[in-house]
């Protein structure tokens, strides 16, 4: 008996180390550069600008982040969830701590998520081990929450204030509150709320995501009103209500201005690239270049590995879509992902435009749970091929987005060549004489609205040029330093 106890001891405790060193990598990853600040550019220059705005008038904003690829902004709610920070303090710096939460908290999400998953597998499989089963809902969470924590584009977004870092924990937190949602008999009308308020603010991140959450939460709640509309009438409600309250402003400024940037979003939506036609095969090729940056560029982010990724990938990805009715029967989450996963492809195949890793936030994480999953079948099912597949594209995935996090940070930390941050930005300005003018050429694009913040901050009468003229102090950040031309 005391063996026993022993030896289950020692197992939890194993875990709980486990658990702790993650929790203690993501605290590094996640947090570690925060003071150093590197990605201070005109975007987030630009979000400085508006809360410290909304701050200095008390007035609420009524239009998000401006969209790179078209002419409207996203509603809102981004904005006002990152406000606090500028109450606490000016600093650049404080306006990170949101998105780096998000990014932290992702990581153990996605471990929930998969144990979900995972646990409804096993209470649907015929063939069961209870021993395997046990161990792979505990290993299997770690797995996921190991591979995300390792991914260096979330680590490079979770170190910058930008809309797009939240949508991983948006995604997440709106798959598993369908999922319970739709599992419970009666839900709670908290529940409810929490899942309009997740919708809505999701909905605000990214252009990704402007129509997705909110087509997604319709699916959601379609398909429980069909089960019992009865007891779901009520909670629906309280949720659309949530939903329409937080998309006041933004519905009184439209009203005011003749709803121009509705219809300009509109206008966009349904807009070929360039008025063109697209042939199928154009189509076709844009949903291999899809893949192709997903897997190449992303996962396994290594050009000399770049066809061996988007074979691999592509094929496991295939093989989930294959035998999508037998992996994904009676799992709700994997339902929900699911149809996530049509409408963006159904989005990205039509658009033709450059393509950044944040626009595949939404199927990143989705996909590697999809892999996460044939891992599991491939146990369970001794699909030895399979398996390997498997753990070889997650390991290698793993191996190299490590190791280019720890180059990134290591180049944030010690590099003599390193990034610049807000700290040379504030010693640069506080060089600039009162009443002057400075000009910033080349770099006017990518720090114009940062340097206006630093400027603002700095209470001097400077004004900001992109051409230079005679007696102006001209700015440059030339080998990732800047430095001043008087």
């Amino acid at each position: 008996m005391l063996n026993k106890f022993v030896k289950l001891t020692t197992s939890k405790l194993f875990i709980l180390i486990i658990w702790i060193v993650i929790f203690a990598f993501a605290c590094y990853t996640r947090f570690g550069t925060i003071n150093y600040y590197h990605g201070f550019l005109s975007d987030q220059g630009r979000d400085a600008l508006v809360i410290s705005h909304m701050k200095d008038t008390g007035q609420l904003i009524t239009l998000g982040p401006a969209s790179s690829q078209g002419n409207y902004s996203l509603p809102p709610l981004y904005y006002y969830l990152i406000s606090p920070t500028v109450y606490l303090s000016d600093d650049p710096k404080i306006q990170v701590i949101p998105n780096a939460v998000f990014s932290f908290s992702t990581i153990f999400l996605f471990g929930l998520l998969v144990y979900f998953v995972v646990k409804d597998m096993i209470s649907d499989s015929k063939v069961r081990s209870e021993l395997l089963d046990k161990l792979l809902l505990i290993y299997l969470p770690i797995l996921s929450s190991v591979w995300w924590l390792c991914l260096v584009n979330d680590v490079i977004l979770a170190d910058v204030e930008w809309n797009p870092t939240p949508i991983p924990f948006f995604t997440i937190s709106l798959l598993l509150l369908s999922y319970i949602v739709l599992k419970r008999s009666n839900p709670s009308l908290y529940l409810w709320i929490l899942l309009g308020l997740v919708t809505a603010i999701g909905s605000n991140l990214h252009s990704t995501t402007l129509m997705i959450f909110p087509m997604q939460y319709l699916i959601t709640v379609a398909y429980k009103m069909m089960k019992d509309r009865k007891s779901s009438v009520p909670g629906a409600l309280a949720s659309l209500l949530i939903i329409f309250l937080l998309h006041i402003p933004y519905i009184y400024a439209e009203i005011q201005n003749h709803f121009v940037n509705s219809l300009n979003l509109i206008k966009q939506l349904f807009a070929s690239s360039n008025n063109e036609i697209h042939t199928l095969d154009d189509l076709l090729n844009n949903f291999g270049r899809t893949l192709y940056y997903l897997f190449s560029k992303y996962l396994i982010p290594k050009d000399s590995l770049d066809k061996f990724s988007l074979s691999l990938g592509s094929g496991l990805l295939l093989f989930v879509i294959t035998e999508s009715k037998k992996l994904f029967k009676g799992n709700v989450i994997l339902k929900l992902s699911a149809s996530i996963f049509l409408i963006y492809m159904v989005f990205a195949t039509m658009y033709f435009g450059d393509i950044h890793f944040h626009y595949q936030y939404l199927i990143t994480i989705l996909v590697m749970l999809y892999f996460i999953i044939l891992l599991r079948v491939s146990i369970n099912s001794r699909n030895l091929l399979l398996g390997i597949c498997v753990i070889s594209f997650i390991a290698i995935s793993i191996g190299i987005n490590y190791k280019q996090t720890m180059s990134y940070i290591d180049n944030q930390f010690t590099s003599q060549d390193s990034l610049f941050d807000t700290v040379d930005m504030n010693f640069i300005i506080d060089k600039v004489p009162n009443d002057s003018n400075v000009c910033l050429q080349d770099n006017y694009n990518a720090f114009h609205s940062s340097i206006e913040y630093i400027v603002k901050l700095s209470n001097k009468d400077i004004k900001i040029n992109k051409e230079c003229a005679n007696g102006f102090y001209m700015i440059k950040c030339e080998n990732k330093i800047f430095y001043i031309i008087n």
